[in-house]
């Protein structure tokens, strides 16, 4: 079974060159793909499915001839695009996954998370994903029309772009602690996130065990993904 792991590609209209990476994937390393998972940030902002179904149409239409061409695809929600919904998953042929997801790679449990609620530092990020992960939020802003929607969602954007310009290294990263904590209660051999752009390969002691994380890239100048097969892992950057 070979599977890709990608995240953060923060898919935007005003970056089409990032649509081209996309498609450089789908049709290059990732073409011999059995199973994609994308584990949050696909999108920059995504505003709901009527309206992100427009906006990203050739994204969707890219990964929707995946998913049809025999390709098993997973979505997990990132903090960019946590609205995206059953509409969404339909229109490419993907399954939805929660975060955190534990699945089986090489016979050994596997942790999937997106990476935000690894950075328990980062007290702001925390509170906002609380409130905007909640049931009642949902409900709120897809009650809205299209224009207030796009008028919150890319004024919050660029209010979070200002306050994340001024957070230290530290506050922004994941916590040892909190990844010893998560590995540990899914008795994870692995722990694959994105979310803070820093790829890495780290090895952790658990409890006397060790484990093994794999932090994937974001794709602001190049793309960037996990390849496991034949029971190993490879970590590749490409253009």
């Amino acid at each position: 079974m070979t599977t890709y792991f990608i995240s953060d590609l923060h898919l935007d209209p005003t970056r089409p060159e990032l649509y081209g990476l996309l498609d450089d994937f789908l049709q290059g390393p990732g073409k011999d793909a059995q199973e994609i998972y994308i584990l949050g940030d696909l999108f920059e902002v995504w505003l709901g499915d009527d309206i992100g179904l427009g906006e990203h149409q050739r994204a969707i239409e890219a990964l929707a001839k995946v998913s049809q061409s025999g390709t098993a695809l997973y979505f997990m929600a990132g903090n960019r695009d946590f609205l995206v919904g059953e509409a969404f998953a339909k229109a490419i042929g993907c399954q939805l996954l929660p975060d955190p997801t534990v699945i089986t790679l090489g016979g050994q449990r596997s942790l999937l998370m997106h990476g935000d609620s690894l950075c328990t530092r980062d007290y702001g990020h925390t509170f906002f994903r609380a409130v905007t992960r909640s049931h009642l939020f949902s409900r709120f802003y897809l009650s809205l029309s299209q224009d207030k929607r796009r008028s919150l969602g890319y004024g919050l954007r660029r209010f979070t772009k200002k306050r994340l310009a001024h957070k230290s290294y530290e506050i922004t990263d994941t916590v040892h602690k909190t990844l010893c904590k998560k590995l540990a209660k899914y008795n994870a051999a692995f722990l694959i996130h994105g979310h803070t752009h820093r790829p890495s390969i780290s090895v952790f002691n658990v409890k006397g065990e060790l484990r093994q994380t794999f932090v994937l890239s974001d794709w602001h100048e190049q793309g960037n993904f996990l390849r496991f097969d034949n029971d190993e892992f490879e970590l590749h950057n490409f253009s």
